[in-house]
């Protein structure tokens, strides 16, 4: 054996392997920690591109769509109440789903929950009731009762839907608009008007459910009378409501009135505080009155 030959497998080239061998395990390691710290940045930026970008997004789109479900659900009361007061039926009730919130998405997204409520009061008096009097005293009728429904919602604007004498109302932060009118007409006939109007008691203990499952609401048309009055000569009628809503009824009323031909603060006045509002309306002979007691109740 020559000397290059005794060199290459003496002691110190087995050394020198072991010691290349101990440097590739070590790069091995390293590059395993590497590729799990790797991997474990990429799942910590998925999870936060779900919880800050994509999440939101989707939540908000479920939580709107939530606020366009209830106001349908709402739709469909309205339409059913009318519905029994023009059959006149006293004998059955109509249940319509009404659905509270929508649920989150695992564990990344809260649920957004809702409340609704029947014949809610403030300060130890319902928060609506309407009021028709003439001026001879002939009419004084009041129909009080209404329910409502307040969003919770984490992403989208939170709105309240009310249903108020047969209106249906939606409000959300400032703005107040009625989605769909009450059961009002007015009609001018030279220097005179006729107003019909069907008031609507909705009656029931007191109730508020909160969160994300959907109840049944029970109406039933407990009485139905109507009347028809002349006033002769022609009087003014006044309409006093007390309601949260007084913007969106105000506008309601002011714009029925000058589609009709009436001009304000000739052939009516409205005025209106946060809570109280009083219409006016001067000259009305003919007078068509509705009133309905509605019973309502909820099931779970």
């Amino acid at each position: 054996m020559t000397r290059a030959m005794r060199q290459a497998t003496g002691p110190g080239s087995i050394r020198l392997r072991h010691r290349l061998g101990h440097l590739r395990e070590e790069d091995e390691a390293a590059a395993g920690v590497v590729a799990i710290m790797l991997a474990i940045l990429v799942i910590i930026l998925l999870v936060t591109m779900v919880t800050s970008v994509w999440m939101p997004v989707w939540m908000e789109k479920r939580e709107a769509n939530q606020i366009q479900r209830v106001t349908a659900d709402f739709g469909n009361i309205k339409a059913t109440i009318d519905n029994q007061i023009l059959q006149g039926d006293t004998a059955f009730s109509v249940a319509n789903p009404v659905t509270l919130g929508t649920e989150g998405f695992a564990m990344f997204g809260a649920d957004s929950s809702g409340s609704f409520s029947i014949n809610h009061f403030r300060n130890d008096e319902l928060e609506y009731y309407c009021n028709i009097q003439n001026q001879s005293g002939t009419v004084n009728i009041t129909a009080t009762g209404g329910m409502k429904y307040n969003s919770n919602n984490d992403y989208y604007i939170n709105q309240e839907i009310a249903y108020e004498n047969g209106a249906l109302i939606l409000s959300q932060g400032d703005g107040q608009v009625m989605r769909i009118g009450p059961q009002f007409t007015i009609e001018k006939f030279g220097p005179v008007n006729k107003v019909t109007f069907v008031l609507i008691t909705v009656s029931g203990i007191e109730t508020s459910i909160q969160g994300t499952s959907t109840i049944l609401f029970q109406t039933q048309l407990v009485t139905y009378t109507s009347d028809s009055h002349l006033f002769d000569p022609a009087e003014w009628l006044n309409i006093t409501m007390i309601t949260e809503y007084t913007t969106a009824w105000s506008r309601y009323y002011n714009n029925a009135l000058i589609e009709a031909g009436l001009v304000p603060g000739t052939d009516y006045v409205i005025s209106a505080t946060d809570t109280t509002l009083s219409v006016d309306i001067k000259n009305v002979q003919f007078f068509d009155l509705g009133y309905a007691l509605i019973k309502t109740d909820i099931e779970m």
